[in-house]
């Protein structure tokens, strides 16, 4: 039970974040790549084919969701998936740890710039991190059909989420040796199958009736892993590359290991693995940006919010702790304003920004996905790099020869990324470039 002093203070960190989120989606929002191709699919799916376009590669969810809503409302919803995770942050610590480490916790997320700013795109990875801590907290409550069923939603909103099959199959293995374990396994199991196996169903009927066919996204997807465009040089860099991404956020993620020894001087595994599985997981693809750390945020904001809890909190007294905390909150505020600086150009970008305007009439063959969100034309996309391998390559120039004699076509030659020994791509973007 939430004490009334905190459950004041949360409501305003929230009530303060939605506020400032609301100002911001009254501007016009521009969109960006990844923005464009979900709202594409989900003009897509709601006018049967006529609008917008599909892309295998990507998760269904957030299409669904988005593809019958304008811009503000849609930004609204994904405001509301941001508060919500905040919120689940504060549950999760109180419940694992205590509602002072729980308020510093939330604080921690809701001050952190590439969550505030991402929570204004349309992006899968704040919905689907939602999903999964509400799959979180779920086992830490042994409520694991629940956490069957929204595990099985966060992996259909981002597929690296299906890293939560090995958190979920945790709690199974303190019940190796007892006769409740059929009826766990099977609470663990249906829910999350269930969801799944629906959605390799319409895959297997929408790609081609066999494996390979219900398969396809995840394939494609697993292949993006290795994005030479993300890639970052370096080996300490490689290793180092996630956790520098949050301290850059704030700077109280400098107190993440003392949070990770409180966790496992009292067991807080379930938490410990959640963070270990993500952040192991993304050091080790080739793909690095900086918009993953979300999926792994709440959790290192939770031990962290412990970790200034432990040092701070418990040291000193305890209005002299929480003036010291709020202190060196507000300078790490004030630092981090000054790291991040690139936040500011986007919000001065969507105040100066204007929608472009297209005369394009009947169906789009497009190089940029953006196409799709301004207009509500047909689109078929071409674009193509070199992650995308030689059968992608192939693909993409396929649908741009089969339709360039019936349809507007827009090329830019930048929208293209082809590595200097890809010279199948090169070749595929030459003859492409050749016949606009």
């Amino acid at each position: 039970m939430i004490s009334v002093s905190k459950q004041k203070l949360l409501l305003l960190i929230i009530a303060v974040f939605i506020i400032a989120k609301t100002l911001i989606a009254l501007s016009f929002h521009p969109a960006q790549w990844d923005e464009a191709v979900y709202v594409g699919m989900g003009k897509y799916i709601y006018s049967s084919g006529q609008s917008g376009f599909w892309e295998p590669i990507r998760p269904p969810v957030l299409p669904l969701l988005i593809g019958l809503l304008n811009p503000f409302t849609a930004e609204m919803l994904m405001t509301a998936f941001a508060a919500g995770t905040i919120l689940l942050t504060y549950i999760i610590a109180a419940k694992l740890f205590n509602e002072r480490a729980a308020i510093l916790s939330a604080l921690l997320v809701a001050g952190s710039t590439i969550f505030f700013k991402q929570s204004s795109l349309f992006m899968t990875e704040i919905p689907s991190t939602l999903l999964a801590l509400a799959t979180l907290y779920f086992l830490i409550t042994q409520r694991l059909t629940s956490a069957s069923a929204t595990s099985g939603l966060a992996a259909l909103t981002k597929f690296p989420h299906f890293l939560l099959i090995i958190i979920l199959l945790l709690p199974l293995l303190q019940l190796l040796q007892q006769k409740k374990l059929k009826i766990a396994a099977a609470k663990t199991a249906v829910p999350f199958a269930t969801i799944i196996l629906i959605y390799l169903t319409i895959n297997f009927f929408s790609y081609g009736q066999n494996i390979r066919a219900a398969l396809e996204p995840l394939i494609l997807a697993a292949s993006h892993q290795s994005n030479p465009i993300e890639a970052v040089h370096g080996l300490l860099y490689n290793a180092f590359f996630y956790l520098i991404v949050l301290v850059k956020q704030n700077l109280f993620f400098i107190f993440l290991p003392l949070g990770v020894i409180a966790a496992v001087r009292t067991k807080k595994y379930l938490l410990l693995s959640y963070l270990a599985t993500y952040l192991l997981y993304f050091t080790l693809i080739i793909n690095k940006q900086e918009r993953f750390a979300l999926l792994f945020l709440p959790a290192a904001a939770i031990l962290a919010g412990q970790g200034v809890y432990q040092l701070l909190l418990t040291k000193t007294g305890n209005r002299t702790g929480m003036a010291a905390t709020a202190l060196l909150f507000l300078a790490a505020g004030f630092v981090t304003f000054n790291i991040t600086a690139e936040n500011y150009g986007y919000y001065h970008e969507r105040q100066q920004a204007a929608a472009p305007e297209y005369s394009y009439s009947g169906t789009i063959l497009t190089s940029n996905p953006t196409v799709a969100y301004y207009t509500n034309n047909k689109v078929i996309p071409y674009y193509f790099s070199t992650a995308d391998g030689e059968e992608g390559i192939r693909k993409a120039a396929e649908r741009f020869e089969k339709n360039k004699d019936s349809s507007e076509i827009y090329f830019n030659a930048n929208d293209f990324y082809c590595e200097k020994y890809d010279r199948y791509c090169s070749e595929a973007l030459e003859k492409i470039e050749n016949s606009t």
